[in-house]
């Protein structure tokens, strides 16, 4: 008999599947592009601290995809298996809960874990500039090893508990968040807050660690040479490599609680009377009575029949308010507890970029669902034979998407027109025309940024296999894209003006401007394109993809050897 025969079948396929090669490939050449940059931007440096400095910045695009790639990989692979009731036939064979779960794991982490490798040699030069102990190096290597399976395994659970794909995602997310950035900065803000009478004062201000050792970020931080010498200067304990074992320890407790829990959720339950009333309140409580149902359904459909398709779940846009609120919450304590350090340039810029960021992220997941789902259900087909037209579905999607993100875009846009105005009282008269064209620059860019999305995540998942990963794929293309378009033209400048002597800067026009127009303009570029060709798809494509079968693509290179041997 094989030991755990589906992760042997697992790897096997794995190892014949394109995408395990090509993304070891792609995140090398990141690494590659953001090192360039680093390396370009630091060229007035000594050989030292540029290497010291390089390695900062790849060690943290390390770190960031050790977090988050895992949870991504592993959050629908039981969560799929459970939509299309395939799960259970897996337990009527001879196999054990943990043949499944670590089967599952293999099969989805597989591709991370290449992902990772990539990184790490890339990360090993700064090592031949100097400035990088080894030991610095093999304490990064061993955070990010450690981070990724607390994220594989925390997305496996997620998994497990979840049916739905976007809930099995965005509470993977979450809990990360929570354990990563909002729980030491509850920390941080209790130590401050704290009286010098409190019991606990000395722990929180002197020796805060032993609250913040279950934080990931914890050993990301201290695996830095100069924060591990001075933690261990003087002390009798190293909390950094017990940081490393406790986040460890949760990743094998998140492993050991999905095999005891999977084997118990994926029969379907009968509803007893109670859980029934429970979901009758539910409903009425967040989509109204039956009248009020009735009303919002005849109003719709008079509108566009598949408005009302995309838009039954009456919650969904009163969810995007609760957010604002608790956003603005948030922003209201910051200002009462520290106003003078809460008015200034900078807070304002970081937090447009952040409800920017949020907004887009949302509005690409949820404009990737509807037509997505209606496609593997075969229901999209089904309106295809209906006297409604791609140009109507088209509109119903666009009114769903407007009714629920609209005013809460609107009211983003006119809270930065807010920021504009403060920040004119902060900057001197001589920054003010550049505070005012990066304001409009950047609410530009937001709604341009927007409605691309919403056309590329549409054309995407109707083509795609997951939804998820057609909405992920849109933020990448219009949101990160740009951005890595932009450091490689800055690098480019900064190497013809300190290698070559050539300044490529305008004499006449100030530097903050042309890097702004620089961005600004690549932005609008990359919108266009990409939103021209997913509205020339979905017009003229939508017809015939919506009724092919779902399957798997071929490769780049089968595609071209297919077109070739027609040709």
């Amino acid at each position: 008999m094989t030991l755990l025969p589906i992760v042997a079948r697992e790897l096997r396929v794995a190892s014949r599947r394109a995408a395990t090669y090509w993304t070891r490939f792609t995140f090398a050449l990141l690494a590659i592009i953001v090192g360039s940059f680093a390396w370009a931007m630091l060229l007035h440096q000594s050989p030292r601290e540029t290497g010291y400095r390089l390695f900062i910045w790849l060690a943290v695009l390390a770190y960031l995809y050790s977090l988050i790639s895992g949870a991504l990989a592993t959050a629908d692979c039981v969560s799929e298996e459970k939509r299309e009731g395939t799960l259970g036939l897996l337990f009527l064979t001879d196999l054990r809960s943990y043949d499944i779960v670590l089967g599952k794991l293999a099969a989805s982490s597989i591709t991370a874990i290449y992902g990772l490798l990539a990184l790490f040699p890339i990360l090993g030069i700064p090592l031949l500039l100097g400035g990088v102990a080894p030991a610095e190096f093999w304490r990064v290597v061993l955070v990010c090893l450690n981070n990724l399976f607390f994220s594989l395994t925390l997305g496996l659970i997620c998994s497990t508990l979840c049916k739905d794909e976007r809930k099995s995602i965005g509470l993977a997310i979450l809990i990360i968040l929570l354990i990563t950035a909002a729980w030491p900065g509850l920390v941080a803000w209790i130590a401050v807050s704290i009286q010098s009478s409190h019991p606990l004062y000395n722990l929180l201000r002197n020796h805060p660690e032993g609250l913040l050792v279950p934080t990931p970020g914890f050993a990301c931080f201290f695996a830095f040479d100069d924060a591990y010498k001075s933690m261990t200067r003087g002390a009798t304990f190293n909390w950094f490599y017990l940081s490393l074992g406790v986040v460890n320890a949760m990743g094998w407790v998140s492993l050991i609680l999905t095999t005891i829990i999977l084997p118990r959720i994926w029969h379907d339950k009968a509803a007893t009377a109670a859980t029934l009333r429970r979901r009758e309140k539910v409903r009425v409580w967040t989509a109204g009575t039956s009248d009020v149902r009735d009303a919002f359904r005849r109003h719709l459909l008079e509108i566009n029949p598949f408005y009302w398709l995309a838009s039954r779940d009456r919650f969904k846009g009163t969810l995007v308010w609760l957010w604002v609120g608790a956003a603005a919450l948030v922003w209201a304590l910051g200002l009462a507890n520290a106003r003078r350090d809460w008015l200034e340039v900078g807070v304002y810029v970081m937090t447009a970029l952040l409800a920017h960021s949020f907004f887009k992220c949302w509005v690409a997941m949820e404009a990737s669902k509807q037509l997505g789902a209606d496609r593997r259900s075969g229901a999209l087909e089904l309106l295809l034979s209906t006297p409604l037209s791609v140009p109507d579905i088209l509109r119903g999607q666009w009114l769903a998407l407007l009714r629920q993100f609209g005013p809460a875009v609107a009211l983003v846009c006119a809270v930065d027109l807010v920021f504009l105005g403060l920040g004119l009282k902060e900057t001197g008269s001589n920054d003010r025309g550049s505070w005012i064209l990066t304001c409009l620059a950047g609410i530009g860019v937001f709604v341009l940024d927007l409605i691309t999305l919403a056309l590329l995540s549409m054309w995407l998942s109707l083509r795609g296999r997951k939804t998820s990963q057609a909405g992920l794929s849109a933020i990448v293309r219009v949101c990160v894209v740009p951005w890595f378009l932009f450091g490689a033209f800055c690098a480019f400048v900064a190497v013809l003006d300190e290698v070559f002597g050539y300044s490529a800067l305008p004499s006449d026009y100030r530097e903050g401007q042309w890097l702004l127009t620089v961005w600004v303009g690549i932005s609008a570029v990359n919108d266009f394109l990409l939103g021209a060709s997913a509205l020339r798809n979905l017009r003229t494509r939508f017809r015939s993809v919506a009724m092919e079968r779902v399957e798997t693509r071929a490769g780049i290179w089968q595609r071209l050897l297919a077109r070739k041997r027609v040709e």
